[in-house]
Protein backbone atom coordinates (compact mmCIF):
# COMPACT_ATOMS: atom_id res chain seq x y z
CA UNK A 1 0.00 0.00 0.00
CA UNK A 2 1.70 3.40 -1.47
CA UNK A 3 1.77 6.06 0.87
CA UNK A 4 0.80 8.85 -1.46
CA UNK A 5 0.93 12.26 0.87
CA UNK A 6 2.71 15.52 -0.63
CA UNK A 7 1.74 17.59 1.91
CA UNK A 8 5.04 16.70 4.31
CA UNK A 9 7.36 19.69 4.57
CA UNK A 10 10.22 19.80 2.30
CA UNK A 11 12.26 21.34 5.19
CA UNK A 12 12.30 19.90 8.71
CA UNK A 13 13.53 21.86 11.97
CA UNK A 14 15.35 20.42 14.21
CA UNK A 15 12.96 18.09 16.76
CA UNK A 16 13.84 15.18 18.80
CA UNK A 17 14.03 12.06 17.24
CA UNK A 18 12.37 9.27 18.93
CA UNK A 19 14.01 5.85 17.23
CA UNK A 20 11.03 3.84 18.11
CA UNK A 21 8.38 5.80 16.31
CA UNK A 22 10.32 6.25 13.15
CA UNK A 23 8.46 4.70 10.28
CA UNK A 24 9.09 3.68 6.38
CA UNK A 25 6.09 4.22 4.32
CA UNK A 26 6.50 2.97 0.68
CA UNK A 27 5.82 5.53 -2.03
CA UNK A 28 5.13 5.77 -5.64
CA UNK A 29 7.42 7.24 -8.09
CA UNK A 30 5.82 10.25 -8.52
CA UNK A 31 5.40 11.58 -5.27
CA UNK A 32 8.83 10.66 -4.08
CA UNK A 33 10.16 12.53 -7.13
CA UNK A 34 7.99 15.25 -6.48
CA UNK A 35 9.75 15.58 -3.07
CA UNK A 36 13.48 14.79 -4.05
CA UNK A 37 12.56 18.28 -6.29
CA UNK A 38 12.07 20.21 -3.08
CA UNK A 39 14.48 18.84 -1.48
CA UNK A 40 18.13 18.15 -2.93
CA UNK A 41 19.55 20.08 -5.90
CA UNK A 42 21.02 16.53 -7.56
CA UNK A 43 19.38 16.02 -10.97
CA UNK A 44 17.38 12.61 -10.73
CA UNK A 45 15.27 10.91 -13.10
CA UNK A 46 13.48 7.32 -12.09
CA UNK A 47 15.01 4.50 -14.65
CA UNK A 48 13.19 2.19 -16.36
CA UNK A 49 12.87 -0.87 -14.46
CA UNK A 50 12.48 -2.23 -11.01
CA UNK A 51 11.86 0.65 -8.70
CA UNK A 52 10.72 1.38 -5.01
CA UNK A 53 10.54 4.71 -3.40
CA UNK A 54 9.99 5.28 0.95
CA UNK A 55 9.58 8.35 2.79
CA UNK A 56 11.36 7.99 6.30
CA UNK A 57 9.15 9.60 8.88
CA UNK A 58 8.08 10.24 12.44
CA UNK A 59 4.76 11.54 13.32
CA UNK A 60 4.28 14.20 11.16
CA UNK A 61 7.49 15.09 10.00
CA UNK A 62 9.22 13.92 7.18
CA UNK A 63 12.74 12.72 7.81
CA UNK A 64 14.40 11.52 4.32
CA UNK A 65 13.57 9.77 1.44
CA UNK A 66 14.98 6.37 0.27
CA UNK A 67 14.48 5.48 -3.60
CA UNK A 68 16.04 1.71 -4.50
CA UNK A 69 16.02 1.25 -8.42
CA UNK A 70 17.28 -1.65 -10.69
CA UNK A 71 21.04 -1.53 -10.69
CA UNK A 72 22.81 -0.67 -13.99
CA UNK A 73 24.28 -4.15 -15.27
CA UNK A 74 27.85 -3.22 -15.68
CA UNK A 75 29.73 -1.52 -13.92
CA UNK A 76 33.19 -2.68 -13.66
CA UNK A 77 34.35 -1.34 -10.31
CA UNK A 78 31.41 -3.26 -8.63
CA UNK A 79 31.82 -6.26 -10.99
CA UNK A 80 34.94 -7.09 -10.02
CA UNK A 81 34.37 -6.68 -6.01
CA UNK A 82 30.80 -8.56 -6.14
CA UNK A 83 31.97 -11.10 -8.75
CA UNK A 84 35.38 -11.99 -8.31
CA UNK A 85 35.38 -15.35 -10.49
CA UNK A 86 33.06 -14.16 -12.99
CA UNK A 87 33.91 -16.19 -16.15
CA UNK A 88 33.08 -14.60 -20.11
CA UNK A 89 29.75 -15.99 -20.17
CA UNK A 90 28.49 -14.73 -16.37
CA UNK A 91 25.17 -12.92 -16.98
CA UNK A 92 25.65 -10.19 -15.03
CA UNK A 93 22.57 -8.95 -15.91
CA UNK A 94 20.67 -11.88 -13.82
CA UNK A 95 23.21 -11.72 -11.33
CA UNK A 96 22.26 -7.97 -10.44
CA UNK A 97 18.62 -8.65 -10.26
CA UNK A 98 19.31 -9.80 -7.19
CA UNK A 99 20.65 -6.14 -5.93
CA UNK A 100 19.17 -2.58 -5.76
CA UNK A 101 20.37 0.35 -6.35
CA UNK A 102 20.20 3.37 -3.77
CA UNK A 103 19.66 6.39 -6.22
CA UNK A 104 18.12 8.46 -3.96
CA UNK A 105 19.19 9.02 -0.04
CA UNK A 106 18.51 12.43 1.15
CA UNK A 107 17.59 14.12 4.10
CA UNK A 108 15.28 16.53 5.02
CA UNK A 109 17.12 19.66 6.13
CA UNK A 110 18.36 21.43 8.66
CA UNK A 111 17.06 18.51 10.93
CA UNK A 112 19.28 15.81 9.06
CA UNK A 113 22.57 18.16 9.75
CA UNK A 114 22.04 17.88 13.56
CA UNK A 115 21.13 14.69 13.17
CA UNK A 116 23.26 13.04 10.68
CA UNK A 117 20.14 11.26 8.86
CA UNK A 118 21.90 10.75 5.66
CA UNK A 119 23.41 7.82 7.60
CA UNK A 120 19.92 6.36 8.74
CA UNK A 121 18.52 7.01 5.20
CA UNK A 122 21.66 4.70 3.99
CA UNK A 123 21.61 2.41 7.34
CA UNK A 124 17.53 1.59 6.55
CA UNK A 125 17.98 0.80 2.83
CA UNK A 126 19.59 -2.81 3.50
CA UNK A 127 16.84 -3.50 5.46
CA UNK A 128 13.99 -3.53 2.61
CA UNK A 129 14.11 -6.54 1.56
CA UNK A 130 10.98 -7.17 2.74
CA UNK A 131 9.74 -4.71 0.22
CA UNK A 132 12.12 -6.03 -2.21
CA UNK A 133 11.16 -9.83 -2.12
CA UNK A 134 7.30 -8.83 -2.25
CA UNK A 135 7.48 -6.95 -5.10
CA UNK A 136 9.95 -8.39 -7.02
CA UNK A 137 9.49 -12.70 -5.34
CA UNK A 138 11.19 -14.27 -8.24
CA UNK A 139 15.04 -12.62 -6.59
CA UNK A 140 16.28 -13.42 -3.36
CA UNK A 141 17.68 -9.66 -2.39
CA UNK A 142 21.33 -9.62 -1.39
CA UNK A 143 22.05 -6.33 -1.04
CA UNK A 144 22.25 -2.34 -1.95
CA UNK A 145 24.80 -0.59 -4.24
CA UNK A 146 25.10 3.26 -4.78
CA UNK A 147 27.37 6.20 -6.16
CA UNK A 148 28.62 9.17 -4.50
CA UNK A 149 27.90 12.27 -6.67
CA UNK A 150 31.05 14.04 -4.98
CA UNK A 151 34.21 11.10 -4.90
CA UNK A 152 34.38 9.60 -1.63
CA UNK A 153 31.31 10.47 0.39
CA UNK A 154 31.06 11.29 4.27
CA UNK A 155 27.34 9.81 4.20
CA UNK A 156 28.56 6.51 3.58
CA UNK A 157 31.76 6.43 5.39
CA UNK A 158 32.30 3.72 7.80
CA UNK A 159 28.62 2.13 7.42
CA UNK A 160 29.26 0.99 3.45
CA UNK A 161 32.18 -0.50 1.78
CA UNK A 162 33.87 1.70 -0.44
CA UNK A 163 34.35 -0.33 -3.98
CA UNK A 164 36.35 2.22 -5.67
CA UNK A 165 35.42 5.19 -8.02
CA UNK A 166 33.56 5.47 -11.67
CA UNK A 167 35.24 6.52 -14.53
CA UNK A 168 33.16 9.82 -15.15
CA UNK A 169 31.09 8.52 -17.72
CA UNK A 170 26.95 9.25 -17.84
CA UNK A 171 24.43 12.01 -19.67
CA UNK A 172 23.59 14.29 -16.46
CA UNK A 173 25.49 16.95 -18.99
CA UNK A 174 23.06 16.64 -21.92
CA UNK A 175 19.90 18.50 -20.49
CA UNK A 176 16.47 17.77 -21.42
CA UNK A 177 16.18 19.95 -24.02
CA UNK A 178 18.86 18.25 -25.80
CA UNK A 179 18.09 15.08 -25.11
CA UNK A 180 14.31 15.40 -26.61
CA UNK A 181 15.76 17.39 -29.64
CA UNK A 182 18.14 14.18 -30.21
CA UNK A 183 14.89 11.92 -29.98
CA UNK A 184 13.07 13.81 -31.81
CA UNK A 185 15.70 13.44 -34.65
CA UNK A 186 16.32 9.66 -34.45
CA UNK A 187 12.34 8.86 -34.19
CA UNK A 188 12.49 11.23 -37.71
CA UNK A 189 14.82 9.04 -39.55
CA UNK A 190 13.46 5.55 -38.07
CA UNK A 191 11.24 3.70 -41.05
CA UNK A 192 9.86 2.30 -37.89
CA UNK A 193 8.86 5.08 -35.43
CA UNK A 194 8.05 6.75 -39.07
CA UNK A 195 7.07 4.93 -41.84
CA UNK A 196 7.65 6.44 -45.19
CA UNK A 197 10.25 8.99 -43.39
CA UNK A 198 12.99 10.17 -46.19
CA UNK A 199 16.80 9.65 -45.72
CA UNK A 200 15.95 7.19 -43.22
CA UNK A 201 19.18 6.17 -40.33
CA UNK A 202 20.76 2.09 -41.17
CA UNK A 203 19.00 0.43 -38.25
CA UNK A 204 20.80 -2.10 -36.16
CA UNK A 205 18.41 -4.15 -34.04
CA UNK A 206 18.20 -3.64 -30.27
CA UNK A 207 18.39 -7.53 -29.86
CA UNK A 208 19.81 -9.69 -32.76
CA UNK A 209 16.67 -12.15 -32.64
CA UNK A 210 14.09 -9.70 -33.45
CA UNK A 211 11.89 -9.49 -36.56
CA UNK A 212 13.04 -6.98 -39.08
CA UNK A 213 9.99 -5.51 -38.38
CA UNK A 214 10.91 -4.40 -34.68
CA UNK A 215 13.52 -3.22 -35.94
CA UNK A 216 14.25 0.55 -34.58
CA UNK A 217 16.66 3.95 -34.66
CA UNK A 218 15.39 4.41 -30.80
CA UNK A 219 16.56 2.21 -28.18
CA UNK A 220 13.75 0.58 -26.49
CA UNK A 221 13.18 1.63 -22.78
CA UNK A 222 11.74 -1.73 -22.28
CA UNK A 223 13.25 -3.72 -19.26
CA UNK A 224 15.73 -6.30 -20.44
CA UNK A 225 16.27 -4.06 -23.65
CA UNK A 226 19.69 -2.70 -21.84
CA UNK A 227 20.84 -0.49 -19.26
CA UNK A 228 19.75 3.68 -19.25
CA UNK A 229 17.65 4.10 -21.56
CA UNK A 230 18.88 8.00 -21.85
CA UNK A 231 22.36 6.76 -22.35
CA UNK A 232 22.03 4.30 -24.99
CA UNK A 233 19.67 6.81 -27.39
CA UNK A 234 22.50 9.42 -26.80
CA UNK A 235 24.78 6.97 -27.86
CA UNK A 236 22.27 6.23 -30.63
CA UNK A 237 22.10 9.92 -31.65
CA UNK A 238 25.90 10.29 -31.61
CA UNK A 239 26.67 7.62 -34.02
CA UNK A 240 23.74 8.15 -36.19
CA UNK A 241 24.89 11.45 -36.82
CA UNK A 242 28.58 11.51 -36.35
CA UNK A 243 28.47 15.01 -34.11
CA UNK A 244 31.97 14.52 -32.48
CA UNK A 245 31.62 17.40 -29.90
CA UNK A 246 29.23 15.48 -27.90
CA UNK A 247 29.99 12.41 -25.30
CA UNK A 248 29.11 10.02 -22.68
CA UNK A 249 31.72 11.24 -20.64
CA UNK A 250 31.17 13.97 -17.81
CA UNK A 251 34.33 14.09 -16.22
CA UNK A 252 32.46 13.47 -12.70
CA UNK A 253 34.31 10.29 -11.14
CA UNK A 254 32.07 9.34 -8.22
CA UNK A 255 32.62 6.43 -5.43
CA UNK A 256 31.23 3.12 -5.70
CA UNK A 257 29.90 1.38 -2.40
CA UNK A 258 28.13 -1.76 -1.21
CA UNK A 259 26.32 -2.64 1.35
CA UNK A 260 24.73 -6.58 2.10
CA UNK A 261 21.08 -7.42 2.66
CA UNK A 262 20.09 -7.12 6.50
CA UNK A 263 16.82 -9.35 7.57
CA UNK A 264 14.46 -6.78 7.65
CA UNK A 265 13.27 -7.88 11.24
CA UNK A 266 16.43 -5.72 12.45
CA UNK A 267 15.07 -2.70 11.21
CA UNK A 268 14.41 -1.20 14.40
CA UNK A 269 17.46 -2.36 15.56
CA UNK A 270 19.40 -0.90 12.58
CA UNK A 271 17.73 2.19 14.12
CA UNK A 272 18.67 2.13 17.58
CA UNK A 273 22.32 1.42 17.20
CA UNK A 274 22.31 4.54 13.95
CA UNK A 275 20.49 6.64 17.02
CA UNK A 276 23.06 5.37 19.69
CA UNK A 277 26.36 5.58 17.17
CA UNK A 278 25.78 8.32 14.85
CA UNK A 279 22.72 10.22 15.73
CA UNK A 280 22.29 11.41 19.45
CA UNK A 281 26.47 12.05 19.43
CA UNK A 282 25.64 14.39 16.86
CA UNK A 283 22.70 16.11 18.31
CA UNK A 284 24.95 16.62 21.10
CA UNK A 285 27.43 18.32 19.65
CA UNK A 286 25.49 20.63 17.13
CA UNK A 287 22.12 21.30 19.16
CA UNK A 288 23.10 24.96 20.00
CA UNK A 289 24.56 25.62 16.60
CA UNK A 290 23.22 27.14 13.28
CA UNK A 291 23.16 24.52 10.42
CA UNK A 292 25.29 26.01 7.25
CA UNK A 293 22.06 25.26 5.36
CA UNK A 294 18.30 25.60 6.20
CA UNK A 295 17.12 23.08 2.86
CA UNK A 296 18.66 20.51 0.42
CA UNK A 297 18.58 22.99 -2.52
CA UNK A 298 21.45 25.06 -0.33
CA UNK A 299 24.97 24.06 -1.37
CA UNK A 300 26.23 20.68 -2.60
CA UNK A 301 23.84 17.95 -3.15
CA UNK A 302 24.22 15.32 0.20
Amino acid sequence: IYEDRRDYSATTPLTTIRPESIQVLPTDSGTLATYQKRMSKATWRPAPGRKLGFLVVQDDALLGLVFLASPVIRLAVRDERLFPNADKDFNYGLAMRSYMDMSVCVASQPIGWHWNLGKLMALISPTLGDYVNARYPSDLFKGVTTTSLWGKSSQYNRIYKHLGYTKGNGHEHVNDETYHKMVEYLKARCPHCNPGCENPLALIPSRLDAPVEEWCALPSPRFGEGANTRMRRIGAYIKATGNKTLTLTHGKVRGVYYHPAVPPDQRPAVIQNWYERWGLPRYERTKNEVPPYQSGLEGKPS
